[in-house]
Parts: C-alpha cells; sequence; structure tokens
C-alpha cells in the first residue's frame, strides 16, 4: 500500500512541492522526500544493455518512454535520470497517472 503524503504546492503545480513535516516548536518544515524518493526508486529500477557497437541503453520500465544512451554505462546512466526527471515533471503538469515506485504515490490520491 503507497504511503500517503501531504503536498504543498507551488502555485502553478501542487504536485511538484516538498511534503512538510512538524517542526519541534510546533510549526512546520519543509523537507524533500517525495521527488527525490520517487526518483531514486525509479532509477533502482532502472535497466542497461549494452549494445554491438558497445554504447549503452538504459530504460525504466515502469515509467513508459523513458530511455537514454550513452557510450559508457555512467554517461547512460544521468541522461537517463535527467529523461526521467523531465518525464516525472511533465507528467505532473499535465495530470498524468504516475506509476507508484517505492511504496511512493504522486497522484494525489
Amino acid at each position: 500500500m503507497p504511503h500517503s503524503v501531504t503536498l504543498v504546492g507551488m502555485a502553478e503545480s501542487p504536485n511538484l512541492a516538498l511534503c512538510r513535516q512538524p517542526s519541534a516548536n510546533g510549526g512546520e518544515v519543509a523537507t524533500e522526500c517525495i521527488l527525490t524518493g520517487y526518483v531514486e526508486s525509479a532509477m533502482s529500477s532502472a535497466t542497461f544493455d549494452k549494445l554491438d557497437d558497445g554504447t549503452f541503453a538504459g530504460r525504466i520500465p515502469p515509467c513508459q518512454g523513458v530511455a537514454a544512451f550513452g557510450t559508457t554505462l555512467l554517461e547512460c546512466q544521468r541522461p537517463l535520470q535527467s529523461t526521467l526527471e523531465d518525464w516525472l515533471l511533465l507528467g505532473l503538469r499535465m495530470g498524468h497517472a504516475m506509476p507508484v515506485l517505492g511504496g511512493l504515490s504522486l497522484n494525489g490520491e
């Protein structure tokens, strides 16, 4: 079952905000938790293939269409994460249902 988190918002896109936790003095403190955990979980499910020409292809199966290529594994991982972040931001802005990853749901359910 996905963890439920209250998101607080940036005016143009509330789903892109940070979550809030109570602080010791009774207020709230914004902490970077949802998107970082989501990206880390997605990247841990990434698969990489060495192609015939010696380059690498990477993809994240739960995130349809997220793929990248590079001449080394590291040069494939970095653009894969960047592509994932762009895919995520665009999908949230457009209101697309996002896959639940690592028990984290960004769907506002």
